[in-house]
């Protein structure tokens, strides 16, 4: 969870680009290391949260009525997430939450200064997959849990974490609140975040009195995160905490049997990413497809995942009907027919990792077909 943007002056920049890097090199020496004794500034935060709120449970419905009707995190996210983690029951998870502080690593995460949070004590530092695909309807004020992160989210939107509950609207665009005076969002990086429950009717009267700058807030506004301090902790529990992790890792494969391998193991995300975008067939294939005499290829425009095939092998199609859905960067594209003819194959199959360019329905011309 970090980035380094470096900003250069183009009429300034060395012919030889080892300059460059030496001189990144001698700024990195200067740095204090993670041992050093350094204090950052870090607000502590106690959010309200309805668990397993009917908002989510709205959107979990949604998703099944029409995205994908059967996946193991369905039609439970709160289920799902207890057994991915070894968990023997939702109100051990209702434990883990409302006893975990997360701190803010990230803001705008992907938008409007949703915070990618991280469970600062890895024994309970919840690991879960992601929805496969994506919903298209997620509850401003929503918590999730994602790979290992937390997230509120600050607006109605699609989205792909386990929806876990419900907290406070962390955007106001007119910043006009006590809350939004500063910025339109709300949460700053390295908040430490901690939830305590309420209920729906709670939470209602929650969101009137926070919009309008009166909600009683459980905020301490200046503190200090030790990084000496926390290194020490780490190691301190560095057992326990290898213990918890051996537990997810056999839980999570148990938990996720139908999902796609991509997914099943945030533990193994990346060797199992670079497996598959290594398996991915490119848009070369088409060259190397034997067409028969009025034959073409309807191909992805985009790189993501096949959602949806709208026709099968034998099917009609007239121009501009859709073919094929995608699905990628959480938000759903159909591909419509080019022309009019009857499909005479189809590809990949539905929530196949699909490469931009790649091949995915054959339409042999209605014209070819009468000759």
């Amino acid at each position: 969870m970090r980035s380094v943007m470096i900003k250069l002056k183009i009429d300034e920049i060395p012919s030889d680009p080892q300059e460059v890097v030496r001189a990144l090199v001698e700024v990195e020496k200067t740095l204090p290391s993670f041992e050093a004794d350094i204090s950052i500034e870090s607000r502590r935060l106690r959010l309200p949260i309805v668990l397993q709120d009917e908002q989510s449970k709205i959107a979990i419905s949604k998703y099944q009525q029409t995205v994908r009707s059967e996946a193991p995190y369905l039609p439970d996210n709160f289920d799902f997430l207890a057994r991915c983690n070894g968990l023997e029951s939702k109100a051990a998870l209702e434990e883990n939450l409302l006893s975990s502080t997360f701190m803010v690593l990230g803001l705008g995460d992907v938008y409007l200064g949703a915070p990618c949070a991280v469970n600062l004590d890895p024994r309970k530092r919840l690991v879960t997959p992601k929805y496969s695909p994506a919903r298209t309807y997620t509850p401003e004020g929503a918590v999730g849990i994602g790979g290992a992160y937390m997230c509120i989210y600050p607006m109605a939107s699609p989205g792909g974490y386990m929806l876990v509950g419900r907290s406070l609207p962390i955007w106001n665009a007119r910043q006009d609140t006590r809350y939004f005076q500063k910025s339109p969002w709300f949460l700053r990086f390295f908040d430490r975040v901690e939830f305590y429950p309420v209920s729906e009717r709670e939470m209602q009267k929650a969101w009137v009195d926070f919009r309008a700058g009166n909600y009683p807030l459980d905020l301490e506004d200046i503190g200090q995160f030790n990084l000496k301090e926390y290194d020490t902790f780490l190691k301190s529990i560095e057992p326990e905490t290898k213990k918890f992790q051996a537990q997810q890792k056999k839980a999570i494969k148990e938990a996720s049997v139908g999902l796609e391998m991509a997914l099943v193991d945030p533990f193994a995300e990346e060797e199992a990413h670079k497996k598959g975008a290594a398996n991915l067939p490119g848009s070369d294939l088409e060259h190397s497809l034997f067409l028969q005499p009025g034959e073409s290829v309807v191909s992805s425009p985009i790189s993501g995942s096949l959602l949806r095939i709208c026709k099968q092998v034998g099917d009609v199609v007239q121009a501009g009907e859709e073919l094929f859905v995608l699905s990628a960067m959480k938000m759903e594209l159909p591909v419509k027919a080019p022309k009019s003819g009857v499909v005479t194959q189809i590809l990949p199959s539905v929530n196949s990792i699909i490469d931009s360019g790649q091949p995915i329905v054959i339409v042999k011309a209605q014209d070819s077909m009468k000759a």
